[in-house]
């Protein structure tokens, strides 16, 4: 923090959606890959992952009342919104590695009630939204980036974003300490439109251009369930069919496969 007139202020202020454990676990290492493969870069830690809502700035800790009501009114009339991680990607305008996140209108209806609520309160907003979450900054590439993302392999993770953080970013290191202000929830989303492949149990593979849908559901305070299905091949042979991304699923998440 420092001063500004007779003020304090917070370095920095921004709205962001925090990612779920194992999306968050997924990211971090597929950063650690792809970092193997740079000539330089520095990897986002896996506690700082995070979407950015909206990023607001440096403000004093009087305004930081303003903006966990505008949380708080943007929570109240949003639902959770559906999301899937993309393949890493170099962000236009800024030296990063980042994976994009499709997301479905939920997302851009959070985005602009606050960039509205802001600019309506005074705050300067950027208006540009696209949904990323930062892999890699300042990366070094050998060989090209291009030829780096033949060389990665990637899946893509669906999930749902049920809440929504005002953070502070502290910059007394190498990386930024985030640190949660204030959180909501937003409204569950209606049954019939729970993403199919979510981080409470779902995940989605493709290899060599054919879609094979692993399925796992750990039931809460109930046995495991496990249930897999392939589009071209007999469940009973899906391990046979991708032994390594099959033991890379059981270690990170789905252990009793």
């Amino acid at each position: 923090r420092s001063l500004v007139g007779s003020e304090m202020c917070i370095e920095t202020v921004f709205y962001a959606f925090p990612l779920p454990e194992e999306v968050a676990d997924w990211l971090y290492k597929t950063s650690l890959a792809l970092r193997e493969k740079l000539a330089g870069g520095k990897v986002t830690p896996k506690e700082n992952l995070h979407i950015t809502a909206a990023f607001v700035g440096n403000v004093n800790e009087i305004k930081t009342d303003i903006l966990s009501q505008i949380l708080r009114e943007v929570a109240a009339n949003n639902t959770a919104s559906t999301l899937s991680t993309c393949p890493p990607t170099r962000l236009r305008g800024a030296d990063l590695i980042c994976s994009k996140i499709k997301a479905d209108d939920a997302l851009f209806k959070i985005n602009s009630d606050l960039t509205r609520l802001l600019a309506q309160k005074g705050f300067n907003v950027e208006k540009r939204f696209t949904p990323h979450v930062t892999l890699i900054r300042r990366p070094g590439f050998k060989p090209s980036f291009a030829e780096l993302k033949k060389q990665t392999d990637f899946q893509s993770v669906s999930f749902t974003a049920d809440k929504i953080s005002l953070l502070e970013s502290k910059t007394d290191g190498a990386f930024p300490r985030y640190i949660t202000l204030k959180t909501e929830k937003l409204d569950p989303l209606p049954p019939n439109k729970k993403p199919p492949f979510s981080t409470d149990g779902f995940f989605e593979i493709k290899v060599k251009q054919k879609s094979l849908i692993v399925k796992h559901r750990l039931a809460a305070n109930q046995n495991a369930e496990s249930t897999a299905s392939a589009t071209r091949y007999p469940a009973k042979n899906v391990s046979a069919v991708m032994p390594k991304e099959i033991s890379i699923l059981r270690k990170t998440f789905l252990t009793d496969l």
